[in-house]
């Protein structure tokens, strides 16, 4: 990425202008065509994304983002609406995760059994395997239910940290993902250890940490994968 920062002064709105921009990692110039706004001693930066460095000869320019005085990227209408019902989302199911997290030792071992009974009497075998115990049916479950809750947060937080966030790289979006919801699996089994009957285990932070890290990383990989086939 390379930058080109210069004035405007006293532009006709939606014309068309030509800058020569050279990047020291292509020997051949790159003409870059954008529009601007009609505002006098405006400063706008462009940025050129340089691809294909080490075959010139197939260089095409990529499309310039424009960025106004405050540094604000524009961004499509509909990620304006969108970031909103993904955040609703994403804290509806940290609210569910913490509703079961307060349930008292009995009452969260009566849910427990009830799932148990209903996963062995139907045929959802196979989503639960014997991973974590091979006795124990209902712990089984639980960590199972442990993994599946929170790939749906990961989903929903990696959905919302990229709705939300602009100026940032792919990467530290799902590095940020990844670590807000490292921090709400440990913060959960906290909470765990004042309810009654119920205790903090590091494991399940662990087991957590096996449902919404692939998920993260599912996501982040398929935007990069749309990114890549764009440019």
């Amino acid at each position: 990425m390379f930058s080109v920062l210069f004035h405007q002064r006293h532009l006709p709105d939606g014309c068309q202008h030509g800058v020569h921009v050279i990047d020291p990692h292509i020997r051949n110039p790159v003409n870059v065509n954008f529009c601007v706004r009609h505002e006098p001693l405006e400063i706008f930066k462009i940025e050129v994304s340089a691809k294909k460095r080490l075959r010139p000869f197939l260089y095409k320019p990529a499309k310039c983002a424009i960025i106004d005085r405050n540094n604000a990227a524009r961004e499509p209408p509909w990620k304006k609406y969108a970031k909103y019902p993904a955040l609703a989302v994403t804290l509806a199911i940290m609210a569910v995760i913490f509703v079961l997290s307060s349930q008292p030792a009995e009452l969260s071992t009566k849910v427990s059994r009830a799932v148990t009974e209903t996963v062995q009497a139907g045929r959802i075998k196979a989503i639960t395997p014997l991973w974590f115990s091979t006795t124990n049916l209902n712990a089984n479950v639980r960590k199972w239910a442990h993994i599946y809750i929170y790939c749906a947060l990961g989903v929903s937080m990696a959905v919302t940290v990229q709705l939300w966030l602009h100026r940032v790289t792919l990467r530290q979006k799902a590095l940020l993902a990844s670590a807000l919801c490292m921090l709400y699996a440990a913060g959960d089994e906290l909470h765990q250890y004042f309810v009654p009957g119920r205790a903090a285990q590091l494991s399940d932070v662990a087991i957590d940490a096996m449902g919404f890290l692939p998920c993260v990383a599912a996501v982040y990989l398929v935007l990069w994968a749309v990114r890549r086939l764009r440019n």
